[in-house]
């Protein structure tokens, strides 16, 4: 600091260790620029703590700059540890913007990490020197360390903490007039808007919108209007309309060259609701990979995790929920979001009372904001259960439940679940010998189904109707529905609903008596569950599981352990 030569400064640093006096040799280290540099320490705390007290606040304060200055190109140069470092140097120099700047980046790190409870308390701190920032530069960071921090409250579970977050960013972007900012503040709070309450996130939204159009930015009004569309396909109900304004969205945002801002990470959702797998798989792994947004990241993987299951790859989905739940644990997080991927995932493999333990975890550890979501999934799986075990009366509660609105308000894809009850209930009528009200189930379950773009959905309520046309010897209303259930097989790859219509269609030709017909689709329908079986490892209890779901057992009628 005194620029003086490193020789000279060495050669004092060893006279001083040599007498024993107040400091000691500690070796020769790597220097903050990676060249040898031979290091010193205190021999006691309290010498440190005296000297620097001996020294005037304002030389401390310039000391502490010129210190900062200096390691700025290092962590600029890839060194952004140091941030940590230049944060208290700027802080303790009184450089206050360079200080908060430098904590924001320290924060970032820690995100990286995935120590999202550590970047929350630095980005405090990172408040708490806001007011004594020149005014405009003091709310251009106060918004961006609020939107953070939303982020932050969000990917750990904490939408009300998120939403405060967002809400105080976008109403200090109002009161200075910054609509840009408050845009973008808005369309984050819509987030946990809608988590916590579909009305609330419609408004917000609505808002959004709103400022937008006042704005000569059409490229941040297409996002603004994508991010809308998809926040009421996937919490509200699925619309014609929406989808539309999703599509023209999407082009406008691609035409003008722009990035897909966090928002529109639900976007992909819908294209996966409409059958564009491979399309969402890689939207999905691109934002994995390059973004540095918390929200964006584990949105992403759970993506990835709606989008694989589907397709039939189990065995993936299980790998990245374990990685999720370990790295959540590991850094004292709740892994809420990581549940609900294995909760939906042993659904599919008919591991109901697997089901029912996650959602009392998830209800255990935050009933107030996630109990809704916990509670659905949990009351499908008891109710299909119920059906497994007879008890027809009980799996129809249950499924009722799920579907009147009064007890199960709107939530992410509520209305997916709302069909698989549909389903379910359909299934009970049906193995109960209740033709008339299992055809009036039926009709309902395509009627939902056929009022969405989800394959898989449409699909299972075509062979189901063709499983209750069949019952009522109806054959060639059977045949129909059976037909109608494969042509959306040739135009999409989903094995878990496809396998159902396999075995359907192999019944239908088992009744008319076409027997190598018949025998192709239950090979099919056999290649179809092996391959979704054979995803997971040899061991896994999921595996034996789907293996040994009734259902599964009746298409090989055989034990299916291999």
């Amino acid at each position: 600091m005194l620029e003086a030569s490193p020789a000279s400064i060495e050669e004092a640093c060893d006279r001083l260790a040599n007498r024993q006096l107040f400091i000691r040799s500690s070796g020769v280290h790597a220097a903050p620029n990676g060249s040898a540099s031979a290091h010193y320490e205190f021999r006691h705390s309290l010498y440190r703590q005296a000297l620097y007290r001996s020294i005037s606040g304002l030389n401390r304060s310039k000391l502490h700059i010129s210190l900062g200055e200096r390691l700025i190109p290092l962590c600029a140069a890839g060194r952004p540890e140091l941030a940590s470092e230049l944060a208290l140097h700027f802080e303790e120099g009184r450089d206050y913007e360079q200080a908060t700047r430098y904590l924001m980046l320290t924060a970032e790190n820690a995100t990286r990490r995935f120590s999202h409870p550590v970047a929350i308390q630095i980005l405090r701190r990172a408040l708490e020197l806001v007011p004594a920032l020149a005014p405009a530069t003091g709310l251009e960071l106060e918004i961006q360390i609020l939107q953070r921090m939303g982020d932050l409250h969000f990917t750990l579970g904490e939408m009300s903490d998120s939403a405060a977050s967002y809400e105080k960013a976008a109403d200090r972007a109002a009161k200075a007039g910054l609509k840009a900012a408050q845009v973008d503040a808005l369309a984050r709070l819509a987030f946990p808007a809608w988590y916590l309450d579909p009305a609330r996130g419609s408004e917000v939204s609505e808002q959004a919108l709103e400022v937008s159009r006042d704005l000569t930015d059409p490229l941040l009004v297409a996002q603004t209007q994508l991010a809308a569309a998809s926040f009421r396909l996937l919490y509200d109900s699925w619309s014609k309309e929406d989808q539309e304004t999703c599509v023209r969205a999407d082009e406008t945002i691609r035409r003008m060259g722009g990035s897909r801002i966090p928002q529109n990470v639900f976007y992909i959702c819908v294209q996966l609701v409409q059958g564009d797998y491979q399309k969402a798989l890689k939207h999905t792994e691109a934002l994995i990979v390059t973004t540095t947004n918390p929200i964006v990241r584990i949105l992403g993987l759970t993506t990835k995790c709606l989008i694989l299951l589907p397709c039939g790859r189990f065995g993936e989905v299980l790998r990245l929920v374990r990685t999720g739940t370990e790295l959540a644990e590991k850094n004292g997080e709740d892994p809420w979001i990581h549940i609900y991927c294995e909760a939906w995932l042993r659904t599919l493999c008919f591991d109901f009372d697997g089901v029912r333990r996650l959602s009392e975890i998830i209800m255990r550890s935050n009933a107030e904001q996630h109990a809704l979501r916990a509670r659905t999934i949990a009351t499908v799986a008891s109710g299909y259960a119920e059906l497994q075990q007879g008890n027809y009366d009980q799996a129809l509660q249950c499924f009722a439940y799920v579907r009147d609105f009064r007890t199960t308000p709107k939530f992410f894809l509520h209305w997916h679940w709302r069909m698989h009850a549909e389903l379910g209930a359909t299934e009970a009528r049906l193995s109960a010998g209740d033709l008339e009200n299992a055809r009036r189930e039926a009709d309902g379950f395509l009627e939902s189904a056929l009022s969405t773009a989800d394959p898989n959905m449409r699909a299972l309520a075509w062979e189901m109707k063709s499983r209750v046309a069949r019952a009522e010897k109806d054959f060639d209303s059977d045949k129909e529905y059976v037909h109608n259930a494969l042509a959306i097989l040739d135009r999409f790859d989903i094995p878990v609903a496809a396998w159902r219509v396999h075995a359907s269609a192999w019944k239908f030709y088992s009744y008319t008596e076409e027997h190598a017909r018949a025998e192709g689709h239950r090979a099919r329908a056999k290649e179809l569950i092996m391959r979704i079986a054979n995803s997971f490892e040899r061991d896994e209890p999921l595996r034996e599981s789907l293996l040994a779901a009734p259902a599964v057992r009746r298409v090989f009628g055989e034990a299916t352990s291999a």
